[in-house]
């Protein structure tokens, strides 16, 4: 198994099938617009851009527009696939097992990039706050991971 991380507050969950995913690279510079991902008990364990799951009858990139504008009230524009991976990983104490479309995009209101630190309210997860921060995908804190395994690798070929 890979590296232990969460896969989502609101995912139950499952043992016995492969979760769809999709994620959005948005680059700022040098730096990506990631969130942090927690254990359970709320140990900061990495980071990872920001998406969510596919919904059935709904395409990949018709996902991570509705995620962006869910959890942070923002249009963005996909500009290309950047890859497809395939993630087996641990969480919780149970395998979890996902495909993970990854998206380069932009966003539609420029203004956000001039904010370091972008907070808003996420409708998607009961009105929380939804945090994202620009990061140097090279150079995380703490020397903790970038999710999904393999991302990092990818960037640097990229």
């Amino acid at each position: 198994m890979s590296n232990v991380y969460q896969i989502g507050q609101a995912d139950p969950i499952k043992r016995d099938y492969i979760r769809v995913k999709v994620m959005g690279i948005i680059r700022r510079g040098d730096a990506l617009l990631l969130e942090d991902i927690h254990n359970p008990d709320g140990t900061l364990i990495g980071f990872r851009p920001l998406g969510g799951s596919i919904e059935f009858g709904e395409k990949s990139w018709e996902a991570l527009e509705r995620e962006f504008m869910e959890e942070l009230g923002e249009d963005i524009k996909i500009t290309k696939l950047f890859a497809v991976m395939e993630n087996i990983f641990a969480w919780a104490g149970a395998p979890g097992h996902e495909i993970v479309f990854l998206y380069e995009a932009d966003l539609l209101n420029k203004g956000t990039y001039n904010e370091n630190i972008i907070e808003r309210m996420d409708i998607s997860n009961d009105g929380q706050i939804k945090t994202a921060v620009w990061r140097d995908p090279f150079n995380l804190p703490d020397g903790l991971p970038l999710f999904p395994n393999g991302l990092i690798e990818k960037l640097k070929g990229a």
